[in-house]
């Protein structure tokens, strides 16, 4: 910036520009922590969990492990705190029942990605929109038009993998005998419990469908979550607040016998969540940010790539070409936060000269970045999942990379979209103007 005699006066208020953006955003993610230690703390994730264990059969083992994990980082908005509580336990079970493993630990994924991708909650959900300029919950129905019919065939898939599997009776793991017993010690599930405990998910799909702002519904939401731990538990308001702030931990309830010692499943289980547990991720969207807003000031991305993306003539060559630069970039960094970040500074001008809408590239942004990272071996994602399940591979014999499914068939369907004209957000010249001329306010502001 020096260098272009850009003045740091002007680096600051391009940076404020671009900031006002995210706040809300920042904000989100600040509720989305403390709405997780909340749920665990009045029971609501652990009575999902719960229940969900009791319709398991080994014929759907793959269909179960596949929608248990889709429901419950939809719940959640967190792909690995569903792969990393009960499908954990799942995969226990499912070695129990000498099931295929790396189709299992692929049906985790599958589902822990499908949630994370299109829940309210997430925050590559609240970043992406934020990045590309759409609203929240349009871009949730963005991304409807694909990643909902391609959750559709990797079901079809793992029924049909369950159905021809040699799988026969169930067999009860005591890991999972155990892991019940205990969530039934702290909470003491009752019909009772369990319909108020339905109310604070009943909340965030209500304000879902309504479109109402996102925030107030989740900080009341994380009010009710510790109103209802004092009324159904007997645990604090004190405690309740630490949940919210620092995350949930078993010192925080009275349930739990002195001396008593949780197994392994149970503290992957409740130990997570806090807003606090978001800082890292905040302060990677804050930077990216800042970094972004230099980049636009300084005509970076006009200059290197104007030509080459400059030509894009469709919206069949835009979306694919946002996909593979956004795979490039999870390819070289292994993260899709600084990815959201780029992309949206690269193909905002291309997509409003094709008339394409906003929702689509955020779409584009995470059918890849969401979706790929667990496909990648040095990605956060990826290592994560690897090391989640016994060091499993991703590719190669053993590996469950093939068996993911959903990443693979979300790319066909945005493609297809892209061909047909369906779900495109078309634009109309006087609206792409407007944008086009709001675009060049803020790079020069």
């Amino acid at each position: 910036m020096l260098a272009l005699h850009i003045s740091w006066d002007d680096c600051l208020e391009a940076l404020c520009v671009k900031m006002k953006s995210v706040i809300p955003t920042l904000c989100m993610m600040w509720c989305t922590g403390g709405i997780i230690g909340t749920m665990i703390f009045c029971g609501a994730v652990p009575m999902v969990i719960y229940y969900g264990f009791m319709v398991i059969s080994p014929k759907f083992i793959y269909l179960s492990a596949f929608l248990l994990c889709l429901i419950m980082s939809t719940l959640t908005g967190s792909s690995w705190t569903s792969a990393g509580t009960a499908d954990v336990a799942m995969f226990g079970m499912a070695m129990g029942m000498g099931a295929n493993l790396p189709i299992v630990v692929g049906a985790i994924v599958a589902g822990s990605i499908f949630g994370d991708k299109v829940s309210p909650l997430s925050e590559t959900t609240n970043m992406a929109p934020a990045c590309a300029g759409t609203t929240l919950y349009t871009h949730i129905g963005s991304m409807m038009y694909d990643t909902l019919p391609a959750a559709v065939v990797a079901a079809i898939v793992f029924l049909i993998a369950g159905l021809t599997s040699d799988l026969g009776s169930a067999a009860t793991d005591e890991s999972i005998t155990t892991l019940m017993n205990e969530l039934m010690m702290i909470y003491n599930f009752c019909w009772w419990k369990n319909i108020l405990l339905l109310i604070p998910f009943a909340i965030i799909f209500y304000a879902a469908l309504a479109k109402k702002p996102v925030i107030p519904a989740l900080v009341l939401d994380i009010l009710l979550c510790i109103i209802l731990g004092i009324i159904c538990h007997g645990f604090s308001l004190a405690n309740g607040m630490t949940a919210a702030y620092s995350g949930f931990n078993l010192a925080l309830v009275d349930t739990v016998p002195e001396g008593y010692e949780a197994s392994e499943f149970l503290t992957k289980i409740l130990v997570r969540g806090g807003s606090m547990s978001m800082a890292s991720v905040i302060f990677t969207c804050f930077t990216g940010f800042a970094a972004a807003s230099m980049i636009a000031r300084g005509g970076y991305l006009d200059c290197v790539l104007g030509k080459t993306i400059g030509n894009l003539k469709s919206r069949v060559g835009c979306v694919i070409a946002a996909e593979l630069t956004m795979l490039a970039i999870m390819i070289a960094t292994g993260t899709a936060y600084v990815g959201f970040i780029i992309l949206a500074e690269m193909y905002k001008k291309p997509f409003i000269k094709n008339r394409v809408g906003m929702p689509v590239l955020s779409r584009c942004m995470e059918d890849v970045g969401t979706c790929f990272g667990c496909l990648i071996p040095w990605s956060l994602s990826g290592a994560y999942y690897a090391g989640l399940f016994d060091n499993m591979p991703i590719w190669g014999a053993g590996g469950y990379g093939l068996w993911t499914v959903l990443p693979y068939v979300t790319i066909v369907f945005a493609i297809v979209l892209a061909v047909t004209g369906i779900g495109m957000y078309k634009m109309s010249d006087e609206e792409a103007e407007a944008q086009m001329a709001e675009l060049q306010a803020e790079a020069t502001a």
